[in-house]
């Protein structure tokens, strides 16, 4: 889909649908694996997956930070019609995201258990949390591969075939999680198994859809290799969205061992409720994506008119969807925590993490937008700085200096509207410089 022409409001939204699609099944899927251990094992093995979910993050959101960059910089090379440069850019980023995940799966490995037990995962579900995290970054180049070439078609305009690649893994997944822990009665190996040999799956259907792809995003074997200068501008993009990425998944580490005091339970509902909250954040996270891919061609191509509609409307459609999809989790709150555990006190755990959170995503949707469209822009620093200091910061200033003098878990929570809150202003200027900045170059 080339974005620089056409009906921006049309567009956004063919764009933007398979997008949210792919997310909202990603995270589907994902929460079928704590669905399944959930019901069908106990509540300490839905507990020891939930525990491992912010330390993946962690550990992974460099690498999705890089994909980032990766992105804009074949979305500028697509745009400006510049086929070789896109060529290196594809090549360059499959090649990169081998390797990095290859080292991210032995770091996962040898690391899963000294990190649990530095954020005091509680006893009981420790070793289950640590097998689960083993077996889920031995995976972890296929998720990779399959990252980078999902960015690399999201820059040419096609959502479409990565929606529909991982409706087939997730369907896969879901198989063989029901497989694994019926089948066999496992429960977190089980899961994790499943996982991996569904990003194998995909993986293998993204790497074959850039290889039938035309001039300019042809995959091919021999053309694998490194072009330094291009690797470079994409880690000057995507290296500073990552650190952003890592810190927001600090912040939420220390968070997760302030739920961790309150026990298994407690770590269990959290999980369950992370899960919705997840679903809702898709609605915020594919306008993010969504506004970078839009920005970053209009820039290639020099339209500055169409960057500024493309910016208002996904702020329209990013702040109003995750608003109704929170809404909706909030007053259906108690049955849809029903769907991973029965346990009264895990469902009173969960909701009240609900409440509090999802109340705020409009503020969410906002921030990611605005965040994005920097991002498309090639300006990732500053916004990345605004981004550790108002989200990051204040979510580990509060959990270890405020919540204390009110440690109830509602409060803890409190913590997430507040930090989307913080970033929003600063960036709305920076963005207007930014694009003040564009106009002169425009008309020089």
């Amino acid at each position: 889909m080339d974005l620089t022409t056409g009906s921006i409001p049309r567009q956004v939204v063919l764009f933007s649908l398979p997008l949210l699609g792919t997310l909202m099944l990603q995270l589907l899927f994902n929460a079928a694996d704590v669905a399944i251990v959930g019901r069908f094992s106990s509540h300490r093995a839905l507990a020891a997956v939930g525990a491992t979910s912010s330390l993946i993050s962690l550990l992974v959101n460099l690498l999705v930070g890089i994909s980032v960059g990766c992105n804009v910089v074949a979305a500028h090379a697509f745009g400006s019609g510049d086929r070789p440069r896109m060529d290196r850019v594809l090549h360059t980023s499959i090649l990169f995201s081998l390797i990095a995940g290859c080292l991210l799966a032995v770091a996962g490995v040898c690391l899963a258990k000294p990190l649990l037990l530095w954020m005091e995962t509680p006893p009981d579900v420790l070793d289950a949390a640590a097998l689960y995290m083993r077996i889920y970054f031995a995976g972890m180049p296929f998720l990779q591969v399959y990252n980078f070439g999902a960015a690399l078609l999201r820059a040419v305009g096609d959502t479409r075939r990565p929606f529909l690649y991982l409706v087939f893994s997730g369907c896969l997944n879901v198989a063989l999680n029901l497989f694994f822990v019926l089948g066999f009665h496992m429960a977190v190996e089980g899961v994790a198994m499943a996982t991996v040999l569904s990003e194998g799956v995909a993986m293998a259907m993204v790497c074959r859809a850039l290889a039938r792809t035309g001039e300019g995003c042809h995959l091919t074997g021999k053309g694998l290799s490194i072009h330094w200068r291009t690797l470079g501008k994409m880690l000057s993009i995507g290296i500073p969205a990552g650190i952003q990425s890592c810190c927001f998944s600090f912040a939420n580490v220390v968070i997760q061992s302030a739920i961790n005091s309150f026990g298994s339970l407690a770590v269990a509902g959290s999980a369950a409720a992370l899960n919705w909250e997840c679903l809702v954040w898709t609605g915020s996270y594919c306008y993010n994506q969504t506004v970078t891919s839009f920005v970053a061609q209009n820039c290639g191509a020099g339209k500055l008119q169409r960057v500024k509609d493309s910016i208002r409307w996904c702020l329209i459609m990013g702040t109003a969807a995750p608003s109704l999809m929170g809404l909706l989790c909030c007053l259906w709150a108690v049955p849809l925590l029903h769907v991973f555990n029965d346990d009264p006190e895990v469902i009173q755990w969960g909701a009240q993490r609900m409440y509090t959170v999802l109340s705020g995503y409009a503020i969410l949707g906002m921030m990611d937008t605005l965040c994005g469209a920097i991002r498309g822009m090639g300006r990732t620093l500053l916004v990345t700085v605004i981004m550790l200091v108002g989200v990051c910061g204040l979510r580990v200033v509060w959990t270890q200096f405020v919540f204390p003098f009110h440690p109830t878990i509602s409060f803890l929570f409190l913590s997430y509207p507040i930090s989307w809150f913080l970033p929003i202003f600063p960036m709305f200027l920076y963005l207007k410089a930014l694009l003040k900045d564009f106009a002169r170059h425009a008309h020089a």
